[in-house]
């Protein structure tokens, strides 16, 4: 909420998360919860790059981008930083 809140502050159009944590990745059903509950706090209109540089989860992260995109918000999962930077700055990659 805290991102969404700044987001929302400074009129963001377009939003890059990298992925750094370590922790135990969260589960289908997790995302599944997750998600939904996005809608509202502010990242409606946004464009957003999530890189997943860990191979192991981006089966899981391209489940939570299909859950979104659903959802109608434009989201992209990609493996590395480059990608996610074109794709935001000029579209399609």
């Amino acid at each position: 909420m805290a991102i969404a809140g700044e987001c929302a502050r400074r009129g963001t159009r377009s939003l890059l998360v990298l992925d750094e944590l370590t922790a135990e990745q969260a589960t289908r059903e997790e995302l599944e919860r997750l998600v939904p509950s996005l809608v509202g706090l502010g990242f409606e209109g946004m464009r957003i790059a999530f890189v997943e540089p860990h191979s192991a989860r981006v089966a899981l992260v391209e489940h939570a981008e299909l859950l979104a995109r659903d959802l109608g918000y434009a989201v992209r999962e990609f493996g590395e930083f480059s990608a996610a930077d074109l794709w935001l700055r000029h579209g399609e990659v």
